[in-house]
């Protein structure tokens, strides 16, 4: 089996990282404005944005490298004439939208069908989650080509040659289902493991960093009775994904999910006595002991801020909806 890429996929993903790196220099001036100056530290920000812009531009040969280490070939831009996309997007020809845009997916489709058309006898697995611009109207059916690229794909005589997938893992399932068939409980086992992989990757790259600095409910993560209130400041380590699917809305899946983390909580509390240590153990989920700093001078029942990590995991600290 041979994977590839185009060079406008590549071009897209280096375009994509740029945008990351520049959002990052923004945030991070912002955050060196408000904080660096006051620590005494202003040289530290020079040295991250130093980081960045190095990032930044080593990123495209960083990429070519590591897709020409896992054996993954790049497919240049087949040459076509111009009008041929100006012609593409007038009609409204998918892979263009009903507005004509579609520049770049056209290419990649076209691309395609030249390698298709060179190679007659090879099987080739289109992978694309881009279901709105490829596929077909009738959402029952998420692998079928919209009846355009069907009339491409039949031109040149590729119609059972070139099939679609939504993701890698899907196409080496289904090759693996093809050419190496076992149980069908066996296939489902390894179909779930690549998606809850999948997902949990998602979680901790997209989603826990935008639940840092969120309030939590002492209830619920079993924290002290004392305590006021609390924010997640650290989360990592997710693992032992539960995954519950409610449903498909307009292409996307609707789903419950609960993961465990080692998580970080900022808490405020408010004790009797300010003085000493606290040392507690919550229902064997939470340990810690921290100094407690005096809000006031020793007055009853006045506030006293403690940082709180957790050694094992807070569970059940984050539940939401995923789409």
């Amino acid at each position: 089996m041979k994977v590839a890429v185009t060079e406008v996929v590549v071009a897209e993903a280096v375009a994509l990282y740029q945008r990351k790196i520049e959002a990052a220099h923004i945030g991070l001036e912002r955050w060196a404005e408000k904080h660096l100056a006051a620590i005494g530290l202003p040289e530290a920000r020079s040295a991250a944005e130093s980081v960045l812009s190095d990032a930044a531009s080593a990123y495209a040969d960083r990429l070519r490298a590591n897709l020409k280490a896992s054996h993954v070939d790049l497919l240049a831009v087949t040459d076509m004439p111009h009008m041929v996309l100006v012609r593409r997007a007038t009609d409204r020809r998918r892979p263009c939208n009903d507005k004509g845009d579609g520049y770049r997916d056209t290419l990649n489709w076209l691309t395609l069908l030249a390698l298709a058309k060179s190679q007659p006898e090879e099987q080739i697995v289109w992978v694309s989650d881009n279901t709105g611009d490829f596929g077909a109207d009738d959402q029952d059916d998420e692998s079928a080509f919209h009846p355009h690229l069907i009339e491409d794909l039949e031109s040149i005589s590729a119609r059972e040659v070139v099939s679609w997938k939504r993701t890698l893992a899907d196409a080496v399932l289904g090759l693996a289902a093809e050419y190496a068939p076992g149980s069908e409980a066996d296939l489902k086992r390894v179909k779930e493991k690549v998606r809850d992989a999948s997902v949990l990757t998602f979680l901790t790259t997209e989603l826990l960093p935008s639940a840092i600095q969120q309030p939590l409910s002492p209830r619920l993560c079993a924290l002290p009775s004392e305590t006021q209130s609390a924010v997640l400041v650290s989360a990592e380590r997710a693992r032992n994904l539960k995954l519950d699917v409610k449903g498909v809305v307009s292409g996307s899946a609707v789903a419950e999910f609960t993961i465990e983390v080692d998580a970080g909580i900022d808490a405020t509390m408010v004790f009797a006595n300010t003085s000493g240590s606290v040392h507690s153990g919550v229902g064997g989920e939470l340990r810690f002991r921290v100094p407690v700093q005096r809000a006031g001078r020793g007055s009853q029942g006045s506030p006293a801020r403690a940082r709180v990590m957790a050694s094992r995991a807070v569970r059940p600290w984050f539940a939401a909806e995923s789409r």
